[in-house]
């Protein structure tokens, strides 16, 4: 099946030097540790980090599907600009807000390998919120750093499926 857009297609990927791996789209998860005794609260973390700005210490990303920080769980189409968010020996330091208490905290996020898949973690007990230790994970799915368009930005493009191209006759 062939296919042809009508209308061009983009994507954006703007140049940050040291930190061009972090752009693109992240998942994974996040647990929230209240005691050895209970299991893990955990919930999913899908981050689109669309650009960064390593002079103004400024992380573009949209988050959504997060009920411990994200900005609007059920919306992914308003990106927000988190500021002060650095670069240290390759760790990403991200200031987040917890929604439910107003308050912000600094969430360090080292890269690994998982099997061959980049990843961002952090340490079990570095970083604690409302009293409980909460553990991130994220692995690298794309690096597709495009924003999404509220429904009324968004343009409709047409696809035409075109026939097979003939087949050539067999030689004999």
């Amino acid at each position: 099946m062939s296919l042809l857009l009508k209308l061009p297609a983009y994507a954006q990927i703007k140049s940050t030097g040291d930190a061009d791996y972090l752009l693109g789209t992240w998942i994974g998860m996040t647990a929230r540790i209240v005691s050895d005794n209970i299991p893990p609260e955990r919930h999913s973390v899908n981050w689109r980090i669309h650009k960064i700005d390593l002079k103004k210490n400024q992380l573009e990303m949209t988050e959504f599907y997060h009920k411990l920080i994200a900005h609007d769980s059920n919306s992914i189409e308003r990106p927000r600009k988190v500021y002060s968010a650095r670069l240290v020996d390759k760790s990403l330091f991200v200031e987040l807000k917890d929604i439910k208490t107003d308050t912000t905290f600094t969430l360090k996020l080292s890269p690994k390998m998982m099997q061959e898949f980049p990843t961002l973690q952090n340490e079990k007990g570095d970083l604690l919120v409302r009293n409980e230790q909460v553990v991130f994970v994220l692995s690298k799915i794309s690096s597709d750093t495009t924003n999404f368009l509220p429904k009324d930005q968004r343009q409709k493009i047409t696809v035409d499926v075109l026939p097979p191209p003939p087949v050539p006759p067999k030689k004999q």
